[in-house]
């Protein structure tokens, strides 16, 4: 059904200007760092991105090399089967286990499958509880 794992997450932020995206991936690129996932959520004068990447220490140092304020927190990831039924059946058992998400976005896993990117106040309890269920 499911397959979880904790991922390493890259955070940074960014001038709400044109270009500061374009700065970020070109970074990415250039370092030859694949992002696999990402969200960019405004706070203010400022954007907020979030991404999981093939390479989190080379995209660290390339980053802030280039002058953005990043960081790296552990995560959870979670490959799906199906979105539907998977979503309900994750936070039926985040629940139980009264396990709670900061936040969460998708991508596609490289084997095309739906991929869910959580923060979760426990990673490592989250993903026993998920992969003893599965």
């Amino acid at each position: 059904m499911i397959r979880s794992e904790i991922v390493t997450q890259i955070s940074l932020f960014a001038e709400n200007k044109p270009g500061r995206m374009y700065k970020v991936f070109e970074t990415l690129m250039q370092a030859d760092v694949e992002v696999l996932a990402f969200t960019i959520a405004e706070a203010g004068t400022f954007g907020v991105f979030h991404m999981v990447v093939d390479k989190p220490d080379e995209a660290y140092s390339a980053l802030s090399n280039a002058g953005f304020t990043v960081s790296r927190t552990k995560i959870l990831g979670v490959e799906l089967k199906s979105i539907h039924d998977s979503l309900y059946w994750i936070s039926k058992k985040l629940a139980e286990n009264d396990i709670s998400v900061d936040y969460a976005y998708t991508s596609m896993s490289k084997q095309k499958n739906p991929y869910l990117v959580m923060r979760v106040s426990d990673s490592e309890r989250a993903k026993q509880v998920l992969d003893e269920g599965a």
